[in-house]
């Protein structure tokens, strides 16, 4: 699937709002931006960034509201952190390694997701 157009930005406005509803938008920010044809380091980049934005917006939010049970946890905080530096450094490495093509990786990444998306364990 491929937005192009107008289509791109609802379908990227869309992925905001469910973002903020339901926090599941990678798969559709994604979709949005393979519309764009970007560069692999510049399709990385953005989703990063988008995703930072929004970690930006809902950790103030979460120390405000659940500072003591954030305080039981923050040992596996900080080795989330860790986990996040290191995931940065092997992606920014194997990022290199992948070859760029006329939306190639766009779909690779999305393809990927879906599959671990939908591997995942359910909890009930």
């Amino acid at each position: 699937m491929r937005f192009r157009g107008w289509v791109a930005w609802v379908a990227g406005a869309l992925s905001g709002m469910l973002g903020g509803l339901v926090g599941n938008e990678g798969g559709i920010r994604s979709a949005a931006l393979i519309g764009f044809d970007l560069r692999k380091e510049m399709f990385v980049g953005t989703a990063t960034a988008i995703a930072l934005f929004v970690d930006g917006a809902r950790v103030p939010v979460y120390l405000y509201t659940q500072h003591d049970e954030m305080l039981g946890v923050l040992l596996w905080i900080g080795l989330a952190i860790g986990g996040v530096i290191a995931g940065t450094l092997l992606g920014t490495r194997a990022l290199g390694r992948i070859p760029d093509g006329s939306g190639g990786f766009a779909s690779r990444v999305t393809h990927a997701a879906w599959k671990m998306a939908v591997s995942a364990p359910r909890f009930s």
